[in-house]
């Protein structure tokens, strides 16, 4: 990406990695030559700091968190007169960084306008079936604090923060203190610096692959003990689920690992290692079956009938019945 034109807007619904970006462009200047604009401004306000000589800094940095002409809709001659704002910053020793930490419409003029005038930055939050790029975030992350990951390792965290970013940045700084001079990390130092909570959550889908009821109820109610919430959980069996099926669908229709792993956008070795499990312990009628309890349950919840937690645990149950139809 060119970084050539003296504006940066960076926005996005993961609100962590939007973050650091900022942070990280900032450290670049002095603190007295950061001047910060938030929410609400008069934009003759902006204008004049961007104009106004610094007596200490040859060189400074406009910041705008979630300004107002983004989050609502400016008038026509607002908008104007940013794009005259954004356009004359090539003409001083200013630079802007404007960011967004909230959900915006990207239908809006001035979101157009910063698109076209500025250099962007978009962090979108990993969706669940986009674990390979999550582990390839992991491995990059690792890769610039000179550290490197096995992909069995890379592979067990990222199913322990259960995708969010935040979580992973904490423990990787952790891998990279733990393992010292030591610059492999292996599946055994994820395990050891990673909490209860979070093995629970391995031990669980890892049971889940093998229909090992038992297990599952015991990593359940040790992730409820340590307050994860019912309904996210019956989320994830929900989305693991889905794999199981899609996987076994399209085994089913005589595709290799190699192309069902290109067709979901896994990595081949993830997919190896489920469909070997998943033919044995499941089939495409019980998967069915399944998703219609959890349905049932999903509606028993919505209306209040039943708990989130009784709902959890009677879906559990129906995992031990080997005829579900």
């Amino acid at each position: 990406m060119s970084e050539s034109k003296p504006c940066t807007f960076i926005f996005g619904e993961e609100n962590f990695l939007v973050n650091e970006q900022v942070q990280h462009r900032m450290r670049a200047y002095d603190a007295s030559a950061i001047y910060p604009f938030s929410d609400t401004f008069d934009l003759k306000d902006l204008s004049t700091s961007i104009l106004t000589h610094d007596l200490f800094s040859q060189h400074k940095l406009i910041v705008i968190k979630n300004p107002w002409f983004i989050l609502k809709k400016p008038s026509d001659q607002d908008l104007l007169q940013l794009k005259t704002i954004v356009q004359q910053l090539s003409t001083t020793s200013c630079s802007m960084l404007i960011y967004v930490t909230s959900k915006i419409d990207n239908r809006k003029s001035a979101f157009k306008l910063l698109k076209q005038y500025a250099n962007t930055l978009e962090y979108k939050p990993y969706k669940e079936w986009e674990a390979s790029k999550l582990i390839a975030w992991i491995q990059d992350r690792l890769h610039s604090l000179n550290c490197d990951i096995h992909y069995n390792a890379a592979q067990h965290l990222a199913q322990l923060a259960g995708h969010h970013v935040w979580q992973l940045a904490a423990d990787i700084d952790k891998l990279a203190l733990y393992i010292g001079s030591r610059r492999s990390i292996r599946l055994d130092d994820v395990k050891a610096i990673t909490s209860p909570a979070q093995a629970s959550l391995y031990s669980f889908t890892e049971a889940m692959k093998k229909r090992e009821t038992s297990k599952m109820m015991q990593a359940l109610y040790l992730m409820l003990k340590h307050g994860e919430d019912p309904v996210k959980l019956m989320g994830l069996i929900t989305a693991t689920l889905r794999l199981y099926y899609q996987i076994l669908a399209l085994a089913k229709e005589g595709n290799a690992y190699q192309h069902i792993a290109q067709r979901l956008g896994k990595h081949p070795y993830v997919v190896q290692l489920l469909l070997s499990s998943v033919q044995r312990h499941y089939t495409l009628p019980q998967i069915q079956g399944l998703y219609q309890h959890i349905a049932q349950h999903d509606v028993y919840i919505k209306s209040g009938v039943m708990k989130a937690r009784h709902a959890l645990e009677l879906t559990l149950i129906q995992f031990r019945a080997p005829n579900i139809r």
